[in-house]
């Protein structure tokens, strides 16, 4: 299920995202109505000469991502009798690691101040007194392999994907899914895994923060 949350839209609205969505943020099959693609599926070879994607997956990437987040646990509630029909709500229970996130001009991604080389894919427009209080959660990396022109084989380096999420007020520990955000394939030059820390203020966790696991979230 880790791999499945790390999904985005192909064509994400402008728009803020609707007061009546019905159904868990984190679920694409009620959160967007339109088509959706995902992450682990859509890296391939790169040639770092002429930074070109080849979509030959069987080739160039690694079929099992490595998961950094644990999932706890996991519920819907439909919303008719119909087994198959509309889901009213739902949760995903998490541990993992959880940053904050500040956008920048033209959505460059920061941690801590320092700018981070991330491609981010909102599912829809952010209100105004969201885009502060954004937080990043590691889901999991696959291995890109780095093509160099004239070498066999390649270089293969980390490359992880993240919740971005939006805490829901006055309920510690748990958020909403705001979108999906991926390292940059040719961000080298900097740590491939953001300073996770102990964050301040509203606790941001369901329990304790353990430095081993993480925190204990709930995205609804």
């Amino acid at each position: 299920m880790f791999a499945q949350l790390g999904w985005f839209t192909a064509s994400p609205s402008t728009a803020p995202r609707s007061t009546e969505l019905l159904g868990p943020t984190w679920s694409w099959v009620v959160a967007t109505d339109t088509p959706v693609q995902f992450a682990p599926f859509l890296w391939a070879i790169v040639s770092w000469s002429s930074r070109h994607l080849d979509v030959d997956w069987a080739r160039s990437v690694r079929e099992n991502p490595i998961k950094t987040c644990t999932v706890l646990d996991a519920q819907a509630t439909l919303a008719t009798a119909d087994p198959t029909g509309a889901v009213k709500d739902g949760f995903v229970l998490l541990q993992g690691h959880l940053n904050r996130l500040t956008l920048g001009a033209k959505q460059q991604c920061f941690i801590g101040g320092q700018p981070v080389p991330m491609d981010l894919y909102l599912d829809s427009a952010l209100e105004e007194n969201t885009s502060d209080q954004l937080f990043l959660f590691s889901l999991y990396s696959v291995f890109l392999a780095l093509g160099i022109e004239g070498k066999q084989g390649g270089i293969y380096r980390p490359h992880p994907t993240y919740l971005v999420l939006s805490p829901v007020e006055e309920r510690r520990g748990t958020y909403e899914r705001r979108g999906l955000a991926m390292w940059q394939w040719f961000g080298t030059d900097v740590e491939i895994e953001p300073p996770w820390e102990t964050l301040s203020g509203q606790g941001p966790s369901e329990g304790s923060f353990n430095r081993e696991v993480g925190y204990s979230i709930r995205v609804i």
